[in-house]
């Protein structure tokens, strides 16, 4: 980390903006600055961390929209596919494989709490169960929707931005 980034990473964890500071260390200030339309210094006032705040809420709502929007386009892909004339399998593949993502998340966790296995292999079967425990979120958000925690956020920060 370059030392002049340091106060500014301070102050903005410390005002509650640990997603911009991380921001800020992933990718950069400069990219940052220009997402957010502000310039990052150090010793910012209350009145500069607040309009951070604010354009980092509205980069977050538009970041779940997008979310949003792509679940809702691979779904209306879906509904098409299935009213058309494709094969049985076309209609179902993304059935299939959802129903595999869970089942397969399944048998890896039966796997690791009732199998024996060597010990340099279990750690290579966590790392996989891992990957297939996420993919099966995502999965089950697909079919099911966002939470209802996410839902909530969403109207919070939509009406801090009508404010």
């Amino acid at each position: 980390m370059l030392p002049f980034l340091a106060p500014i990473l301070t102050q903005l964890a410390s005002k509650g903006l640990q997603s911009v500071a991380d921001a800020v260390l992933d990718k950069g200030k400069d990219y940052v600055e220009e997402k957010l339309g502000i310039t990052l210094e150090p010793n910012m006032s209350e009145e500069k961390i607040a309009q951070i705040r604010s354009e980092a809420m509205k980069h977050e709502e538009f970041m779940i929209e997008a979310e949003m929007k792509d679940r809702d386009s691979a779904r209306q892909r879906e509904a098409a596919v299935a009213n058309s004339n494709a094969s049985w399998l076309s209609k179902n593949i993304v059935a299939v494989l959802a129903i595999g993502t869970i089942v397969f998340a399944f048998v890896i966790a039966a796997i690791l709490a009732f199998v024996d296995i060597v010990d340099n292999q279990k750690d290579i079967l966590i790392y996989v169960l891992g990957f297939v425990t996420s993919a099966a979120t995502q999965v089950l958000s697909y079919y099911f929707g966002s939470s209802q925690g996410s839902k909530d956020k969403t109207a919070e920060l939509n009406a801090l931005i009508k404010k």
